[in-house]
Protein backbone atom coordinates (compact mmCIF):
# COMPACT_ATOMS: atom_id res chain seq x y z
CA UNK A 1 0.00 0.00 0.00
CA UNK A 2 1.44 3.39 -1.14
CA UNK A 3 1.60 5.97 1.71
CA UNK A 4 1.48 9.14 -0.75
CA UNK A 5 -1.30 10.99 -2.64
CA UNK A 6 -0.53 13.93 -4.63
CA UNK A 7 -3.36 15.88 -6.24
CA UNK A 8 -2.75 18.11 -9.24
CA UNK A 9 -5.64 20.17 -9.81
CA UNK A 10 -5.62 21.50 -13.58
CA UNK A 11 -7.18 24.14 -15.16
CA UNK A 12 -6.40 24.42 -19.23
CA UNK A 13 -2.75 23.44 -18.72
CA UNK A 14 -1.29 21.56 -21.76
CA UNK A 15 1.62 23.81 -21.99
CA UNK A 16 2.79 22.95 -18.90
CA UNK A 17 1.37 19.96 -16.97
CA UNK A 18 3.24 17.21 -19.23
CA UNK A 19 6.82 18.54 -17.73
CA UNK A 20 5.03 18.40 -14.13
CA UNK A 21 4.23 15.18 -14.28
CA UNK A 22 6.84 13.54 -15.53
CA UNK A 23 8.77 14.92 -12.68
CA UNK A 24 6.29 14.01 -10.10
CA UNK A 25 6.03 10.20 -11.50
CA UNK A 26 9.03 10.00 -10.77
CA UNK A 27 9.52 10.78 -7.90
CA UNK A 28 6.62 9.47 -6.42
CA UNK A 29 6.45 6.03 -8.26
CA UNK A 30 5.75 4.38 -5.04
CA UNK A 31 2.77 6.34 -4.47
CA UNK A 32 -0.49 7.80 -6.51
CA UNK A 33 -0.82 10.92 -8.34
CA UNK A 34 -4.65 11.65 -8.66
CA UNK A 35 -5.03 14.90 -11.91
CA UNK A 36 -8.43 16.05 -11.75
CA UNK A 37 -9.04 18.31 -14.90
CA UNK A 38 -11.15 20.97 -14.34
CA UNK A 39 -13.88 22.28 -17.10
CA UNK A 40 -10.51 22.10 -19.51
CA UNK A 41 -10.82 24.14 -23.06
CA UNK A 42 -7.36 23.23 -24.81
CA UNK A 43 -5.88 19.73 -24.67
CA UNK A 44 -4.67 19.23 -21.24
CA UNK A 45 -6.48 15.67 -21.60
CA UNK A 46 -4.22 15.04 -24.67
CA UNK A 47 -1.06 15.91 -22.66
CA UNK A 48 -1.83 13.71 -19.48
CA UNK A 49 -1.83 10.81 -22.01
CA UNK A 50 1.49 11.07 -23.08
CA UNK A 51 2.38 10.21 -19.59
CA UNK A 52 2.67 6.75 -19.00
CA UNK A 53 3.25 6.04 -14.87
CA UNK A 54 1.37 3.31 -13.20
CA UNK A 55 1.15 5.58 -10.14
CA UNK A 56 -1.37 8.26 -12.19
CA UNK A 57 -4.61 8.58 -11.96
CA UNK A 58 -6.76 11.14 -13.63
CA UNK A 59 -10.41 12.33 -13.94
CA UNK A 60 -11.71 14.90 -16.30
CA UNK A 61 -14.65 17.14 -14.72
CA UNK A 62 -16.43 19.51 -16.88
CA UNK A 63 -18.75 21.19 -14.78
CA UNK A 64 -16.80 24.74 -13.69
CA UNK A 65 -16.01 23.70 -9.96
CA UNK A 66 -12.75 25.87 -9.31
CA UNK A 67 -9.31 24.90 -7.76
CA UNK A 68 -10.87 23.82 -4.37
CA UNK A 69 -14.11 21.98 -5.82
CA UNK A 70 -10.96 20.20 -8.15
CA UNK A 71 -8.75 19.90 -4.94
CA UNK A 72 -11.63 18.32 -3.11
CA UNK A 73 -12.95 15.93 -5.77
CA UNK A 74 -9.20 14.67 -5.45
CA UNK A 75 -9.73 14.42 -1.98
CA UNK A 76 -12.39 11.71 -1.97
CA UNK A 77 -10.59 9.72 -4.95
CA UNK A 78 -6.97 9.67 -2.51
CA UNK A 79 -6.11 6.17 -0.67
CA UNK A 80 -2.97 7.13 0.98
CA UNK A 81 -2.71 7.76 4.70
CA UNK A 82 -1.10 11.60 3.41
CA UNK A 83 -2.42 13.61 1.08
CA UNK A 84 -0.96 17.11 -0.24
CA UNK A 85 -1.86 18.92 -3.61
CA UNK A 86 0.53 21.08 -5.93
CA UNK A 87 -0.01 23.77 -8.87
CA UNK A 88 -0.53 22.12 -11.77
CA UNK A 89 2.50 24.38 -13.48
CA UNK A 90 5.22 22.68 -11.70
CA UNK A 91 6.44 25.98 -9.52
CA UNK A 92 6.54 23.33 -6.30
CA UNK A 93 9.81 20.61 -7.50
CA UNK A 94 8.65 16.72 -6.42
CA UNK A 95 11.63 17.00 -4.09
CA UNK A 96 10.38 19.75 -2.34
CA UNK A 97 6.69 17.92 -2.09
CA UNK A 98 8.47 14.91 -0.84
CA UNK A 99 9.75 17.16 2.02
CA UNK A 100 6.60 18.71 3.13
CA UNK A 101 5.12 14.85 3.26
CA UNK A 102 8.63 14.04 5.58
CA UNK A 103 7.15 16.76 8.23
CA UNK A 104 4.11 14.93 8.79
CA UNK A 105 5.52 12.29 10.93
CA UNK A 106 5.18 15.23 13.92
CA UNK A 107 2.25 17.43 12.37
CA UNK A 108 -1.30 17.46 10.84
CA UNK A 109 -0.47 19.50 7.89
CA UNK A 110 2.35 20.67 6.29
CA UNK A 111 2.39 23.99 4.09
CA UNK A 112 5.06 25.90 2.02
CA UNK A 113 6.37 29.49 2.05
CA UNK A 114 7.36 32.15 -0.11
CA UNK A 115 8.00 34.69 2.18
CA UNK A 116 9.59 33.01 4.99
CA UNK A 117 13.51 33.19 5.73
CA UNK A 118 15.13 30.69 3.98
CA UNK A 119 12.32 30.68 1.05
CA UNK A 120 13.46 30.95 -2.84
CA UNK A 121 11.75 32.46 -5.74
CA UNK A 122 13.35 32.01 -9.26
CA UNK A 123 12.50 34.25 -10.48
CA UNK A 124 11.28 36.54 -8.62
CA UNK A 125 7.66 37.38 -8.87
CA UNK A 126 6.96 40.88 -10.55
CA UNK A 127 6.07 43.56 -8.24
CA UNK A 128 2.32 43.63 -9.00
CA UNK A 129 1.86 39.53 -7.83
CA UNK A 130 3.86 40.25 -4.91
CA UNK A 131 1.62 43.15 -3.84
CA UNK A 132 -1.63 41.03 -4.71
CA UNK A 133 0.21 38.56 -2.16
CA UNK A 134 0.95 40.50 0.63
CA UNK A 135 -2.48 42.47 0.95
CA UNK A 136 -4.35 39.09 0.32
CA UNK A 137 -2.37 37.27 3.19
CA UNK A 138 -2.49 40.34 5.12
CA UNK A 139 -6.63 40.08 5.21
CA UNK A 140 -6.94 36.78 5.43
CA UNK A 141 -4.68 36.44 9.16
CA UNK A 142 -7.10 39.48 10.22
CA UNK A 143 -10.12 37.65 9.24
CA UNK A 144 -8.90 34.40 10.47
CA UNK A 145 -6.72 34.95 13.34
CA UNK A 146 -4.26 32.10 10.86
CA UNK A 147 -0.63 33.27 11.69
CA UNK A 148 0.91 32.02 8.47
CA UNK A 149 2.80 34.07 5.98
CA UNK A 150 1.27 32.51 2.79
CA UNK A 151 -1.91 31.07 2.81
CA UNK A 152 -1.86 30.54 -0.92
CA UNK A 153 1.30 29.02 -1.85
CA UNK A 154 0.42 26.23 -3.74
CA UNK A 155 2.57 23.40 -1.96
CA UNK A 156 -0.08 21.50 1.31
CA UNK A 157 0.37 18.25 3.08
CA UNK A 158 -2.37 16.71 5.31
CA UNK A 159 -2.58 13.48 7.48
CA UNK A 160 -5.94 12.07 5.19
CA UNK A 161 -7.47 11.54 9.23
CA UNK A 162 -7.22 14.96 10.07
CA UNK A 163 -8.48 16.07 6.42
CA UNK A 164 -11.69 13.84 7.11
CA UNK A 165 -12.81 15.58 9.83
CA UNK A 166 -12.57 18.92 8.50
CA UNK A 167 -13.28 18.65 4.67
CA UNK A 168 -17.87 18.11 5.44
CA UNK A 169 -17.17 22.13 6.91
CA UNK A 170 -14.77 23.22 3.89
CA UNK A 171 -16.93 24.28 1.26
CA UNK A 172 -14.67 27.41 -0.37
CA UNK A 173 -14.50 26.53 -4.60
CA UNK A 174 -11.69 29.14 -5.54
CA UNK A 175 -9.12 31.37 -4.20
CA UNK A 176 -9.88 31.23 -0.95
CA UNK A 177 -10.28 27.54 -0.82
CA UNK A 178 -6.84 27.35 1.01
CA UNK A 179 -7.43 29.76 4.20
CA UNK A 180 -10.99 27.66 4.74
CA UNK A 181 -8.46 24.35 4.70
CA UNK A 182 -6.44 26.11 7.11
CA UNK A 183 -8.98 27.90 9.46
CA UNK A 184 -11.07 24.52 9.72
CA UNK A 185 -8.28 22.69 10.53
CA UNK A 186 -6.65 24.94 13.26
CA UNK A 187 -10.21 25.75 14.87
CA UNK A 188 -10.16 21.28 15.26
CA UNK A 189 -6.36 21.70 16.96
CA UNK A 190 -4.54 20.27 14.09
CA UNK A 191 -0.80 21.14 14.18
CA UNK A 192 0.01 22.85 10.85
CA UNK A 193 3.73 23.78 10.32
CA UNK A 194 4.71 25.91 7.62
CA UNK A 195 8.86 25.87 6.33
CA UNK A 196 10.13 28.15 3.43
CA UNK A 197 10.37 26.37 0.18
CA UNK A 198 11.99 27.05 -2.87
CA UNK A 199 9.66 28.38 -5.43
CA UNK A 200 9.37 28.32 -9.61
CA UNK A 201 7.49 31.15 -10.69
CA UNK A 202 5.51 30.20 -12.81
CA UNK A 203 3.77 34.12 -13.26
CA UNK A 204 0.44 35.26 -15.06
CA UNK A 205 -0.39 38.10 -17.31
CA UNK A 206 -0.87 41.38 -15.27
CA UNK A 207 -4.50 41.52 -16.71
CA UNK A 208 -5.10 38.28 -15.17
CA UNK A 209 -3.63 39.14 -11.90
CA UNK A 210 -5.77 42.03 -11.65
CA UNK A 211 -8.69 39.83 -12.46
CA UNK A 212 -7.95 37.04 -9.82
CA UNK A 213 -6.79 39.63 -7.12
CA UNK A 214 -10.59 40.91 -7.70
CA UNK A 215 -12.11 37.28 -7.28
CA UNK A 216 -9.57 36.63 -4.72
CA UNK A 217 -11.03 39.57 -2.54
CA UNK A 218 -14.24 38.28 -3.41
CA UNK A 219 -13.75 35.17 -2.26
CA UNK A 220 -12.44 36.43 0.90
CA UNK A 221 -15.17 38.64 1.71
CA UNK A 222 -17.71 35.45 1.09
CA UNK A 223 -15.46 33.85 3.65
CA UNK A 224 -15.59 36.21 6.20
CA UNK A 225 -19.38 36.91 6.26
CA UNK A 226 -19.91 32.99 6.58
CA UNK A 227 -18.34 32.89 9.57
CA UNK A 228 -19.63 36.03 11.12
CA UNK A 229 -22.91 37.90 12.23
CA UNK A 230 -23.69 38.37 8.25
CA UNK A 231 -24.02 34.86 7.88
CA UNK A 232 -27.32 35.49 6.95
CA UNK A 233 -26.19 37.59 4.01
CA UNK A 234 -24.50 34.65 2.12
CA UNK A 235 -27.40 33.87 -0.54
CA UNK A 236 -27.68 37.84 -1.32
CA UNK A 237 -23.64 37.94 -1.34
CA UNK A 238 -23.75 35.06 -4.05
CA UNK A 239 -26.71 36.74 -6.40
CA UNK A 240 -23.93 39.75 -6.64
CA UNK A 241 -20.69 37.99 -6.73
CA UNK A 242 -20.83 33.97 -8.18
CA UNK A 243 -18.24 32.52 -6.05
CA UNK A 244 -20.78 30.16 -4.11
CA UNK A 245 -19.11 27.12 -4.29
CA UNK A 246 -20.60 23.50 -4.34
CA UNK A 247 -21.95 21.72 -1.23
CA UNK A 248 -20.48 17.99 -0.48
CA UNK A 249 -22.94 16.66 -1.53
CA UNK A 250 -23.48 18.40 -5.06
CA UNK A 251 -19.48 17.82 -5.09
CA UNK A 252 -19.56 14.07 -5.00
CA UNK A 253 -22.66 14.04 -7.36
CA UNK A 254 -19.87 15.70 -10.01
CA UNK A 255 -17.24 14.11 -9.38
CA UNK A 256 -18.81 10.74 -9.55
CA UNK A 257 -20.15 11.79 -13.10
CA UNK A 258 -16.67 12.72 -13.94
CA UNK A 259 -14.94 10.99 -16.83
CA UNK A 260 -12.02 8.73 -15.93
CA UNK A 261 -9.05 9.19 -18.10
CA UNK A 262 -6.95 6.68 -16.11
CA UNK A 263 -6.98 4.65 -13.31
CA UNK A 264 -4.50 1.89 -11.27
CA UNK A 265 -4.92 -0.86 -9.48
CA UNK A 266 -2.89 -2.16 -6.18
CA UNK A 267 -1.15 -4.50 -8.03
CA UNK A 268 0.23 -2.45 -10.32
CA UNK A 269 2.46 -0.33 -8.25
Amino acid sequence: MFRHSVIIPAHNEAGRIERTLKEYAEVFADGEIIVVLNNCTDDTAHALRNVTAACLRAVEITDPIGKGGAVRAGFMLARAPLVGFVDADGSTSAAEMRRLFGLLAHADAAIGSRWMPGASLDPPQPLIRRVASRVFNLLARSLTRLPFSDTQCGAKAFRADALARVLPAVETANFAFDVDLLAALARLGARIVEVPIAWRDRSTSRLRVVRQSLRMAGALARLAMKRSRLHWAVPYFDRIVPTRPLTLHELRAVASNGVILRTIEQDEL
